[in-house]
């Protein structure tokens, strides 16, 4: 282990961070997506990084447990599900389906993509033909 440490970040820096950290949450709790995330984050160096999760992890109260502090996260119900060749069911959310719509659009066939693919292709079928009023 080394005993060289970084130099200090500048205070305009840290509150920077600080208020990064505050809208990084306001992201998490809803009220962005990944994008908002990455526009957060694209312009920092490793340095900064660390200082935003340092930041970020100042603003958690230690003496609560982990399920307190994430109860306020609702899990997705899913939209359908699968069977897999070995006979194993699995539930699908809509986030999953479209992650995996959007590897299979990059060219990822693995067999949790390609089933998934198949399940989007076929939820965007049923929901095309209810709107257009025509039978799936």
């Amino acid at each position: 282990m080394t005993t060289d440490r970084p130099h200090p970040l500048p205070d305009a820096v840290l509150a920077d961070l600080d208020d990064r950290a505050v809208q990084l949450v306001a992201v998490t709790h809803g009220e962005g997506d990944a994008g908002d995330v990455a526009r957060l984050t694209a312009a920092l160096d490793r340095q900064q990084l660390i200082g935003l999760a340092i930041s970020c992890a100042a603003m958690v109260d230690p003496s609560k447990p982990v399920s307190e502090l994430l109860a306020w996260m609702t899990p997705q119900d899913p939209v359908c599900e699968s069977t897999a060749a070995d006979g194993v069911a699995r539930a699908w959310t809509e986030p999953e389906l479209r992650r995996a719509h959007a590897a299979h659009v990059r060219g990822v066939r693995t067999p949790y993509v390609v089933t998934g693919e198949r399940l989007y292709q076929r939820l965007s079928k049923r929901a095309r033909a209810a709107r257009s009023g025509v039978p799936a």
